[in-house]
């Protein structure tokens, strides 16, 4: 995932997926959202999970995250990476 800031100050988070087809490894941008003016991790979690319902992927199928070390994606309790452990531990 990447998000950025455009010059009109609206928060993108752009969603990729890496994934293995026949014996090739491929990666292909799955999606581009739109945030609201607020990018905590809960934030980012929700557009996420809508990412994968939407796209039949089912969350605890995914084995790996790469984020921008900032602490929205990697807070111990309220970023991103520790909303999406909670969930699919469940």
């Amino acid at each position: 995932m990447n998000q950025r800031i455009s010059r009109t100050q609206r928060n993108y988070l752009f969603s990729y997926v890496l994934y293995l087809h026949v014996f090739d490894l491929c990666e292909d941008l799955l999606s581009m959202e739109t945030l609201s003016s607020r990018t905590r991790g809960e934030d980012i979690f929700v557009a996420v999970k809508n990412i994968c319902l939407r796209s039949e992927l089912d969350l605890k199928n995914l084995r790996g995250i790469c984020t921008d070390g900032a602490p929205a994606m990697t807070g111990n309790l309220k970023g991103f990476v520790a909303r999406f452990s909670e969930y699919v531990s469940k």
